[in-house]
């Protein structure tokens, strides 16, 4: 398995554009994939950009209905 780029919450959130507390609250709801090391949150690059095309997905579902 290749190593992939892990992300704390201040990378997340400047990926997203949204503040840490806001990506605090979307790890601890399940709805971005994250785990902890100690009480630091962490994230896989991957598991942000899944989440990104999500979001992108449910959008344009939501304009079709």
């Amino acid at each position: 398995m290749a190593s992939e780029e892990i992300l704390d919450v201040k990378e997340v959130a400047r990926i997203l554009r949204v503040s840490t507390r806001t990506v605090i609250r979307l790890a601890e709801r399940g709805e971005l994939v994250s785990f902890k090391i100690g009480d630091l949150w962490r994230f896989r690059r991957s598991d942000v950009n899944d989440y990104v095309q999500q979001q992108i997905q449910r959008r344009q579902q939501g304009e079709r209905e």
